[in-house]
């Protein structure tokens, strides 16, 4: 941004000081009368030169004031009047004519120059009005634009939509030909968001590989200072390194400004000028400005950006524990996490991996995506990713070229032709399922075309995976109970069966398939009773009718031979239904 000439507000509407050019006039008008009254006086008015001295006020006027003027003028009357004349000859008719016409002439300079003045008074203030009418345009449109600037780094929700608004005033203030906009991660390595006036055979991190903390100007980022080097020749003097790592036929001046918050640095700007530019205090001092405020909207963008990614992980993690706890199953429990993880990181393919009983391998437990890029076969303990998340309990992170280039222990991991269908990168993420007794299981996550997960992401998929583990071992206790009641079920109906038929052999001593070969014959019922038909009703003694005789009534006899009475008839009729466990 071009600094500003200083103007006086107190001048604005009046003459100007006296410059050097009216200085220069008055003084050459001077010399030309006193010049052509030593002439004339030396001569003795021989060469008539008198009539030059009208000259003098002339010259004044054409650049000096009406009072400069007037005084060359009244110098020029006296010379006129007191030069060429002998003594007591001044009222003489000739001589009254010159020193009229000389004053005449002098009156003519004074009201010429009063005209000029005037004129260029008039100038000067329409001059002027124009320069702060326009001075007023250029402060109401920088104005405007620095208040779009600002409101655009405030409603700014993402560290692009800063660069662009930050991008935008250097175009328009400081007429930039090349700019990057880069970002601090929170690993410490810089993420260029948005990158303009580059041509596209120069390298596009050339740059960034000089910013990086090991890099040539390391100490921008290190000391919070900025660079500014206003042409090649004073960026090989006092940034040697600097200059060969951003060597660059097209650019002549750098300036390197860091995103300074809390003494921390959160990113940089690189401006580049094609041509060698003076870099003034005015612009350094914008430069300072829009990159304090931008740093501070990438801070209100991160934590924007943040916000919603916790907001949107928490209905993720919401949703994950209502279908955790309506999951009785492990193949239900790792349905469930496998399908959160996948939705809430963008992972394109998941697999949920547990032990093998007595073997020292992962088999599968439940797998999702499409393509499928991890494997559903068993893994091997030893020498996997998996394997090495299983046993140290930590997480691990895979990074797999292209298929061919794949090593043995990656190999079980993933399946080959769906990786080289895919010809991307693959970074694979394993996470241990830790219960309270050791772990019980792997959660893995494939990403496509990205590199490792930032580390919320990583808090993330900690949380998922001790939210899947112990829904997991919650669904393999209630599957050991599940198991536990089918078995004791199943041993009390083979118990009833049994105890059945011990009381069916206990009570009529021989076995379904003997039958009558071994029964003993039966003895007679008492008077009374009726052994036509072994059932209930045939085993009551009968009553008499009412039209039979009333006899003498019989007591019942209490002791009863072995093998008769109503269960006894009952169990040689029905052998194996006397017990009613075995109904």
């Amino acid at each position: 941004m071009p600094e500003l000439e200083a103007e006086d507000p107190r001048s604005t509407g009046g003459p100007a000081r006296p410059g050097r050019t009216e200085n220069v006039a008055t003084l050459v008008a001077l010399a030309w009368v006193s010049v052509v009254a030593v002439v004339d006086a030396v001569f003795g008015g021989k060469f008539g030169l008198i009539g030059f001295l009208a000259i003098g006020p002339f010259i004044a006027a054409a650049f000096a004031g009406p009072r400069r003027t007037a005084l060359i003028g009244l110098l020029a009357s006296f010379f006129s009047l007191v030069l060429s004349t002998p003594p007591r000859q001044y009222d003489q008719f000739n001589h009254l004519l010159r020193v009229l016409a000389e004053v005449a002439s002098a009156m003519v300079a004074v009201w010429i120059s009063h005209l000029r003045t005037q004129r260029s008074r008039q100038l000067w203030n329409a001059r002027t009005e124009t320069r702060n009418e326009r001075r007023r345009r250029v402060a109401a449109e920088t104005a405007q634009r620095m208040q779009a600037m600002a409101r655009a780094l405030t409603t700014a929700a993402d560290p692009a939509q800063v660069a662009d608004a930050v991008f935008a005033a250097l175009r328009d203030e400081l007429r930039v030909d090349a700019a990057t906009f880069a970002t601090v991660t929170e690993r410490g390595d810089l993420r260029a968001h948005r990158r303009f006036g580059y041509a596209a055979a120069e390298p596009a991190d050339f740059v960034l590989a000089a910013l990086d903390p090991d890099g040539a100007i390391g100490e921008v980022l290190r000391r919070n200072v900025a660079l500014f080097a206003e042409s090649v020749d004073d960026l090989r003097h006092e940034w040697p390194a600097v200059a060969t790592a951003l060597h660059s036929p097209r650019f002549a001046s750098l300036a390197v400004v860091p995103l300074v918050v809390s003494d921390r640095a959160v990113g940089v700007v690189v401006v580049h000028w094609v041509k060698p530019r003076e870099i003034s205090k005015a612009d350094r001092s914008f430069l300072f400005a829009i990159t304090g405020a931008a740093a501070q909207a990438v801070e209100r963008a991160r934590l924007t950006l943040t916000e919603f990614a916790n907001l949107e992980r928490g209905q993720h993690l919401h949703a994950l524990s209502s279908a955790l706890a309506g999951a009785i199953t492990p193949v239900d429990v790792a349905r469930a996490a496998i399908a959160g993880g996948r939705r809430a990181l963008g992972a394109q393919s998941a697999v949920c991996r547990v032990p093998v009983s007595g073997e020292r391998a992962l088999w599968c437990l439940a797998s999702s995506g499409h393509p499928a890029l991890l494997s559903r076969g068993d893994v091997p303990v030893d020498g996997t990713p998996s394997g090495t998340c299983f046993t140290g309990g930590r997480t691990t992170v895979t990074l797999l070229g292209s298929a061919e280039l794949l090593k043995d222990e990656t190999v079980a991991e993933v399946v080959p032709r769906a990786l080289a269908e895919l010809a991307e990168p693959v970074t694979i993420v394993a996470e241990p399922l830790m219960g309270s007794v050791g772990p019980l299981g792997v959660l893995s996550l494939a990403f496509v075309a990205r590199t490792a997960p930032d580390e919320s992401a990583l808090r993330f998929l900690a949380t998922l995976a001790s939210l899947t583990a112990q829904a997991l071992e919650r669904a393999q206790v209630f599957e050991h109970e599940r198991q536990a009641l089918r078995d004791a079920e199943s041993a009390r109906e083979r118990l009833s069966l049994l105890s059945a038929w011990s009381r069916c052999r206990a009570r009529t001593g021989w076995s379904d398939w003997e039958g009558a070969a071994r029964s003993p014959p039966r003895p007679p019922g008492p008077p009374g009773w009726s052994a036509a038909s072994p059932s209930l009703s045939t085993l009551t003694p009968r009553r008499p009718s009412p039209s039979a005789p009333a006899g003498p009534s019989r007591p019942r006899s209490r002791s009863r031979a072995p093998g008769t009475g109503r269960r006894a008839a009952r169990a040689r009729r029905w052998p194996c239904r006397s017990s009613p466990t075995s109904r």
